[in-house]
C-alpha cells in the first residue's frame, strides 16, 4: 500500500461523504491507496447492510434510502477502499489520527479533515514529491489551507512567544516586467516552512516511526500542530509546501463545546515536550496573566507528570534545540519564510 489516507469526522455526514469520493477521483489508477475513516465520537449508533455484512454508521438517514434499498456506502464498501473505524472514548482528534496511523498500512500517510476537498491533482504532486526524494528526512509535505472555502490561501506564521502559530497570506515573489517594474506573483517550486496545518499533510510512515505520532496526553482541542511540526523538525525532519496544491476547507460546527482547559494543556504539552521546562515555564507564565495561577500551576504539574518520559526522548533526538530553530524563522521580522 503506498498512501493510506486517515479521516477522523464527527457529526460530519453526509460531508465526509463528499471528502472521501473527492479522495478516490483523486487517487484511483495513480497508486494503490485506502481511507480510513475515523468516527470520532459522533452520536447515536447505527448500521447499515451491504451486500449482507452490516458496518457501523452514524445518522443513517444519510447513507440508506428506503425507498430504493440501497447504501450510499455500497459504492465504497465493495471496492474495500474505504475501512470505517470508530471509538466512543474520550480521546479526541489527535488521538483519531494515532488510531489511524495504528490502523494503516500506507508508506505515506495523508490526514485530512472530512469536510475538505483538494484541488484536482493536488495529492498526487504531494506523492510525486516524496517519491523524488526517497533519501531525505521530510516530516510531512502541505497544501495551502483556504479557510471556508475562500480563495484566499494560507499557510501558518510562527509565533515563538505563545508557542504557537498565526495565519498569514501564502508566500509569494515579485517578478520582473519588461517595463521595469514588479508583479507579486505566487510561488511555483516547494519550499521550507516552520510549522503548518496537519489538515493537508503528507507523512512518510518513517518519520512517524522514527519519532512517533501525536502525544497521548493532546485532548481535543489546537496544541497539536505545534506538537508535530516542531518535534520533527528539531529532530532533522524538514517540512515544505508545495504551492500548486491547496486544501478546500469548510469548517461547519460540528456539536464540539469550546473547552478552555483543554485548549491551555494542550499548548502545555507542545512546550514542555519540544522545548522542555523552560518553555513551560514561559507558557505558565503568560497564561497566570489570564486565568487563574492555581489553576495553571495544576496544569503545568499534570503535563510534567504525564509527559516527562516523551520530553526525554524527544531532547535526546533533537539536533537542535528549538529556541536556536525558532530563532533561524524569527530572527528577521518580515522574512520568517525561507
Amino acid at each position: 500500500m503506498e498512501v493510506s489516507v486517515i479521516m477522523p469526522f464527527c457529526n460530519e455526514v453526509p460531508q465526509c461523504l463528499f471528502t472521501i469520493q473527492s479522495l478516490i477521483e483523486e487517487l484511483d489508477g495513480f497508486c494503490k491507496y485506502e481511507i480510513l475513516a475515523i468516527d470520532n465520537m459522533s452520536h447515536e449508533q447505527m448500521f447499515c447492510r451491504v451486500d449482507g455484512r452490516e458496518f457501523p454508521v452514524r445518522q443513517r438517514k444519510f447513507f440508506y434510502n428506503e425507498q430504493t434499498k440501497k447504501t450510499i456506502g455500497t459504492y465504497f464498501f465493495k471496492k474495500r477502499i474505504v475501512k470505517y473505524l470508530q471509538y466512543d472514548a474520550r480521546q479526541g482528534h489527535w488521538q483519531a489520527k494515532n488510531y489511524g496511523i495504528a490502523s494503516s498500512t500506507g508508506k505515506y500517510l495523508f490526514f485530512i479533515d472530512a469536510h475538505c476537498v483538494m484541488k484536482r491533482d493536488s495529492l498526487r504532486k504531494m506523492i510525486q514529491f516524496l517519491r523524488d526524494r526517497p533519501n531525505e528526512k521530510i516530516g510531512g509535505v502541505h497544501a495551502y489551507i483556504n479557510y471556508m472555502l475562500d480563495s484566499h490561501s494560507l499557510e501558518y506564521k510562527p509565533q515563538k512567544k505563545t508557542f504557537g502559530y498565526q495565519f498569514c497570506s501564502a508566500q509569494t515573489v515579485w517578478q520582473d516586467l519588461p517595463n521595469g517594474k514588479k508583479k507579486s506573483v505566487r510561488r511555483v517550486e516547494p519550499y521550507k516552512v516552520c510549522v503548518m496545518s496537519t489538515c493537508g499533510m503528507l507523512t512518510p510512515r518513517s518519520a512517524i516511526e522514527a519519532l512517533g505520532g501525536w502525544n497521548k496526553e493532546l485532548g481535543i482541542y489546537g496544541g497539536g500542530e505545534s506538537y508535530i511540526n516542531w518535534k520533527q523538525s528539531t529532530c532533522g525532519w524538514s517540512h515544505w509546501i508545495h504551492p500548486e496544491c491547496e486544501c478546500w476547507h469548510y469548517a461547519e460546527k460540528r456539536g464540539y463545546s469550546w473547552n478552555h482547559t483543554d485548549f491551555v494543556r494542550n499548548s502545555f504539552i507542545a512546550a514542555y515536550c519540544i522545548g522542555g521546562d523552560e518553555f513551560l515555564n514561559q507558557q505558565v507564565e503568560l497564561r497566570c496573566q489570564k486565568d487563574r495561577p492555581e489553576v495553571i500551576e495544576r496544569l503545568a504539574a499534570d503535563v510534567r507528570e504525564n509527559c516527562r518520559e516523551d520530553m526525554e526522548f524527544i531532547r535526546s533526538k533533537q539536533v537542535i534545540s528549538f529556541n536556536d530553530y525558532i530563532d533561524e524563522w524569527t530572527k528577521n521580522p518580515g522574512s520568517w519564510l525561507k
